[in-house]
């Protein structure tokens, strides 16, 4: 019997706390497991989790650093503690490790974690069957390091396809600062080179096209475009039920008060929900606005649940769902979000909340056409509740797009449409 080729997917953070990337990598993966042997190489999330674990047909290798370690134990203390001194005592560690990260990556030459690196490769080591191909996905750009300096210190031989989702040297996150960003381009430009120059093939997202295109034109051949790989059919369960007689509103995914703020669309559904009592907000997803979550849930208690992070099976239940799907936009408009794509996926009317009229979502949801679209703009909240009342009542009662209308003008965003160009590399 021939031997099932060995794909070594490097990413961040897995089952069963996944990154958004990780759920994108989880839906290429769905389709490329009945074909081939894959493994995972991703970072430990959770105290006491398995090192190594087989998962949904897959193996999965999880590798801890010190930082790491630390974050897990206090995380599980947050989560699993009834005390409320211990909580009180381990949250100044979690700060001084955030305060930790924070000053490396202002002040290190690259933004690049060594140890992190370290422990891919080591992971990588400890593979004992062939390896046919490594993809490491970026974000974190790590992954591509540890898998280049793999390749030249222990496998010659094997096949790196660098699986590029979230910027690097252009992303605005990573580096913190705007200035920090400008110091430290012209090195991270290097190691993007190097990446170009060192790969197999190289996949990248159409977010990287400009960047790519501008910096590397002389590498352009070797790399292959694709969407981001979020659209698959979801399938509505009971495992989540709402109140009949409400409109059930469903946000899914991170906040973050620099990235991608709350307090605006809390305000304006809270403002609605004033004139509307119907109106139900539900909250699946995690980040650093939990205080002004709780501020609104005072004012709007049986209006407002925030359910905090949830599996990805859950957050999908929740989608599936609901009656209306909100979606927040970001600050940083240069990447387009895998979330809109799941949110699609369902059919289901879409709120959109920008801060830029040039956001990219903008166009995906005119394409898609059940969208409603806000500007983020005090002056002009009044006037959003008014829309979003009015695109409510119009939608409420309609039913869903269905899943082939959307496949069809989004083939692009599919995991088999990656999963075809990544087979081409492979066979």
């Amino acid at each position: 019997m021939e031997r099932k080729k060995h794909l070594i997917f490097i990413v961040g953070y897995y089952y069963p706390n996944y990154s958004a990337n990780g759920v994108c990598v989880k839906k290429v993966i769905d389709v490329l497991k009945a074909t081939y042997t894959i493994t995972i190489i991703c970072i430990k999330t959770q105290k006491g989790i398995q090192d190594i674990e087989d998962y949904d047909s897959i193996r999965i290798v999880r590798i801890e650093t010190g930082e790491q370690r630390v974050r897990n134990y206090v995380n599980s203390i947050l989560e699993k503690s009834k005390s409320k001194v211990k909580k009180a005592l381990v949250i100044p560690l979690l700060h001084a490790v955030q305060v930790r990260r924070y000053f490396n990556a202002i002040i290190s030459k690259e933004n690049v974690i060594e140890a992190f690196v370290k422990g891919y490769i080591k992971a990588l080591q400890e593979i004992e069957e062939v390896i046919d191909l490594i993809i490491p996905v970026c974000f974190p750009f790590e992954s591509i390091v540890a898998a280049l300096e793999y390749k030249r210190l222990y496998n010659s031989t094997v096949k790196i396809a660098p699986y590029l989702l979230d910027k690097f040297s252009a992303s605005e996150g990573l580096h913190r600062t705007a200035w920090n960003k400008r110091v430290k381009l012209h090195r991270h430009l290097m190691l993007e080179k190097e990446m170009l120059e060192k790969s197999y093939s190289v996949l990248a997202t159409d977010d990287w096209e400009e960047h790519l295109k501008y910096y590397f034109g002389n590498y352009i051949e070797k790399i292959k475009f694709v969407g981001i790989p979020a659209l698959c059919q979801m399938q509505k369960t009971s495992l989540i039920q709402y109140e009949d007689r409400k409109i059930h509103f469903v946000y899914t995914g991170a906040l973050d008060y620099r990235i991608r703020p709350a307090e605006y669309a809390l305000n304006l559904l809270s403002s609605c929900m004033t004139e509307k009592p119907e109106y139900i907000l539900s909250i699946y997803g995690w980040g650093n606005c939990d205080n002004i979550i709780d501020r609104f849930i005072e004012n709007k208690p049986n209006q407002i649940i925030n359910h905090g992070r949830v599996s990805v099976e859950t957050a999908h239940n929740a989608l599936t769902n609901a009656d209306i799907l909100l979606s927040i936009g970001n600050t940083d408009i240069t990447q387009k979000p895998s979330k809109i794509y799941e949110y699609m996926a369902c059919g289901k009317p879409i709120i959109h909340l920008y801060h830029d009229e040039n956001d990219p979502t903008i166009n995906i949801l005119k394409k898609y056409g059940r969208a409603c679209f806000l500007d983020q703009d005090e002056l002009k909240a009044e006037l959003n509740k008014i829309e979003i009342i009015s695109f409510v009542e119009k939608y409420k009662a309609m039913p869903v797009i269905t899943f082939s209308e959307v496949r069809d003008k989004f083939l692009e965003a599919t995991p088999e449409y990656t999963v075809q160009i990544l087979k081409g590399l492979i066979e």
